[in-house]
């Protein structure tokens, strides 16, 4: 009707002509929803497999919970079928999934299926699933798989029996050509046990080739046994089925024992082989044939004998068997005893751990101390009752290894010597060890025991100590004897043993110092320093001993020995008959000790204040510190005298001029000259250095005659300056002339004037006369 309005449309609440969609989401939910069987909602109660003609006819009752796929049996690179019907009317709702099978589509109920297919002369059909039943009908053709007396497989295989090409449906043989598949790869490994008893297991492997299902018959060998559910024998050989997508099967026999087995690869199988060989220690194994290609494998996480080979077809292997007759001996080992002791004088505590094999299950004791009460008891972790009797603890063992744990205690005499635990154990045992802590109220002296473990080496040190001692007392320039000095060592052996040299050096050096002093100051006050710095070492050696000695603690004993340190002694033995080795100990209150370092300490105080006393005097020898003498130093030479000229060069210089000759002392002339103090010769009748007798010029002037002022000649320019500088001819310039010889204007012998001498670069007397006719050889020298 023109101008109506239009029909409503589906609105969200549904009130129009459509359905709303909350209501289509409900129906898409419903229709898309899983049936409540799952996956397991088609399955196949019979399964008739009829071959004839070369041609397979497939019949099969499937009863479905709900509209599903149904697998048919494959796949395609085995068997193809040509025809399909499903309830007598031909199927189209077909469906190829992975791995190259076919899926048909049922409708929910019970529904029959009918397939037929062109067959190849080997054949291993798939079925997915095994069905209920299985029914086999066929007319030259061989069916492996099926057992009467078994659940039907998931796979069987079909071969034709007749070697004439069966007759072929049209197109038959072109779409088989058209097929290639690859024969299976598979390697069996068998792995051959001897031991209590033979076991051989196997494992089929799959290498290579198809994934389709395999199935294959491997031979037993003889007096073998299968073992394994879900593998089938027959005829002395093992069915075994290597179903689609899986790569391995495995399958164990029994054999029974013999003494020699030959091992042979078989010809003309889908499969190459592997061997190996365990021989447990029961048995003695020889092989004889094939070269092993290893000898050795891993075997309960060790490497043992155990040779594997890879033979070709045809090649095999001779095995020997041989077990070695029993030797009679003891069933209960123990392989390693820790025993440890704690405690004082009164109460002692002892753990025992041991570590036991058994080979055969039974009774074993542990003898213990008598009075001793056992407080507990463990094996392998797990506590026990105690059944202590008569003087033994009674543990039963399982086979194997175990550990077994007894704790004890016991009251002990009191007293200096202290002994181990004697613990009786079953039978003997091995890798003993025994570990002992010694109270800290306790002065070790002494340990007894094994050879390996503990030694106290501190007395060790005694004998040196003494000989020592008794050539220090004997010969050192100390007031220490022999007895001072042994007191002093023994009262520092809880130091470092290097330490108390210094103090031996520096009571050696204050007696060195006493007896010997350096003549020059320096090397004096060094020594000085050396002995004050020495004296501060030792004196910290000292305090460092008496803070040591007199601590709250044990001493040390220097304990080595086994892992042995301090307090913590540990005996090792390698073997015990029965009773664990005797140890004991040589110990004594720690009081004792304390006491006897508190009277060394006295003694030593004692002692210090007079050995204080007498380096002190040892030091003062030739004074505490000497001054080094000041330092003069060398006047200039005096320059020559005559002449007003400048000196010659370097007369003026500090430390240079004319380098004096050698002559007699105090610048005298020469033995038997007879003019003394550097006067003229005998006869000369020059005082004071002056011309000879006569020439009229006293006091040194020059000759008579002379130019006043003017030089003198080298010859009798002496050298004469202050200082006894000195004239040629060896005469000291301004020494005394002899009483006689004395010119006019000099000074009367016995006058005790002075010679008078000009001044260092004073210029010569203007009265000085002319050299002397005939003096013109220098005097002797």
């Amino acid at each position: 009707m023109v101008g109506a309005s239009a029909p409503a449309v589906a609105s969200e609440g549904g009130g129009g002509l459509f359905p709303g969609t909350a209501l289509l989401q409900e129906l898409r939910a419903a229709a898309v929803a899983a049936p409540a069987c799952g996956t397991d909602c088609v399955e196949t109660a019979s399964l008739t497999l009829d071959a004839r003609d070369g041609v397979l006819t497939v019949r099969a009752e499937v009863h479905a919970r709900a509209a599903g796929a149904w697998r048919v049996p494959g796949p395609e690179s085995a068997w193809v079928p040509s025809e399909v019907r499903l309830d007598g009317a031909p199927a189209v709702a077909l469906r190829r999934v992975g791995g190259g099978h076919l899926l048909l589509r049922v409708p929910e109920g019970v529904s029959r299926v009918e397939l037929r297919g062109v067959l190849r002369d080997r054949v291993t059909l798939g079925f997915g699933e095994a069905p209920r039943v299985l029914v086999w009908e066929a007319e030259g053709w061989l069916l492996d798989g099926l057992r009467p007396d078994a659940a039907p497989p998931v796979s069987v295989h079909l071969t034709r029996e007749v070697t004439e090409t069966a007759p072929r449906e049209e197109g038959g043989e072109e779409a088989e050509e058209s097929r290639v598949e690859l024969p299976p790869s598979l390697r069996l490994e068998r792995r051959l046990e001897i031991g209590i008893p033979w076991m051989v297991h196997y494992r089929l492997v799959r290498q290579g080739g198809t994934a389709q299902a395999v199935r294959v018959r491997v031979p037993l060998l003889p007096g073998e046994n299968l073992v394994t559910d879900g593998v089938s024998e027959e005829d002395g050989q093992v069915l075994v089925a290597l179903e689609e997508g899986r790569d391995a099967l495995e399958w164990s026999t029994t054999m029974t024992p013999v003494d020699t087995l030959v091992l042979e690869a078989a010809s003309d199988v889908p499969w190459s082989e592997s061997w190996t060989l365990v021989c447990s220690t029961l048995w003695h194994c020889r092989t004889d044939g094939l070269v092993p290609v290893a000898l050795t494998g891993n075997v309960g996480g060790e490497r043992v004998w155990s040779p594997t080979w890879l033979p070709w077809p045809g090649e095999s292997v001779t095995l020997s068997f041989n077990r070695p007759g029993g030797v009679e001996g003891q069933t209960i080992t123990v392989d390693r005893v820790d025993v440890g002791v704690t405690g004082g004088r009164r109460l002692r505590t002892t753990v025992a751990t041991m570590t036991i094999r058994a080979s055969r299950g039974g009774r074993w004791t542990l003898g213990v101390p008598a009075g001793a009460e056992v407080q507990r008891v463990s094996l392998d972790g797990r506590e026990l009752p105690a059944m202590q009797e008569e003087g033994s603890v009674a543990i039963t063992l399982p086979v194997g290894q175990s550990q077994v744990r007894v704790e004890l205690r016991e009251e002990v005499p009191g007293g200096m010597l202290w002994r181990g635990p004697s613990l009786e154990l079953q039978g003997g045992a091995s890798n003993v060890h025994v570990n002992w802590t010694v109270p800290e109220a306790r002065w070790l002296l002494w340990t007894q025991g094994p050879r390996w473990g503990p030694v106290v080496t501190l007395w060790h040190w005694f004998p040196v100590l003494l000989i020592l001692a008794f050539v220090l007392g004997r010969w050192a320039p100390t007031p220490l004897g022999t007895g001072s000095w042994l007191l002093l060592g023994l009262g520092m052996t809880q130091i470092f043993w290097l330490a108390p040299f210094l103090v031996v050096a520096w009571l050696v050096l204050l007696g060195v110092r006493e007896k010997w002093q350096p003549e020059s100051p320096d090397w004096h006050n060094v020594l000085q320093i050396g002995l004050g710095a020495l004296t501060f070492a030792a004196f910290i050696v000292l305090v460092a001993a008496v803070v040591n000695g007199l601590a709250l603690r044990p001493p040390d004993m220097q304990v080595v020995g086994g892992g042995s340190f301090g307090n913590q002694l540990r005996w090792y033995a390698d073997r015990s008959d029965g009773a664990l080795p005797g140890v004991a100990l040589l110990t004594l209150p720690l009081w004792v000790w304390h006491v006897a370092m508190l009277a060394w300490a006295l003694w030593l105080a004692g002692s210090l204040v007079r050995w204080v006393r007498w380096g002190w005097a040892a030091a003062g020898v030739g004074g505490m510190w000497r001054k080094s003498p000041p330092f003069e130093p060398v006047p200039p030479p005096v320059p020559p005298p005559g002449g007003g000229g400048a000196p010659p060069a370097g007369w003026g210089a500090p430390g240079r001029g004319v380098p004096p000759v050698p002559g007699p002392p105090f610048g005298g002339p020469p033995s038997g000259s007879g003019a003394p103090f550097g006067g003229p010769p005998s006869g000369s009748g020059a005082p004071f250095g002056g011309p000879p007798s006569g020439s009229g010029a006293p006091f040194g002037g020059p000759p008579s005659g002379s130019s006043a002022g003017g030089p003198a000649p080298a010859s009798e320019g002496g050298y004469a300056g202050m200082g006894g500088g000195q004239r040629p001819g060896g005469s000291s310039a301004g020494g005394p002339a002899p009483a006689s010889e004395a010119g006019p204007g000099g000074p009367s012998a016995g006058s005790g004037a002075p010679s008078v001498r000009p001044p260092s670069g004073a210029a010569p007397s203007a009265a000085a006369g002319p050299e002397a006719p005939g003096d013109d050889s220098p005097p002797d020298r």
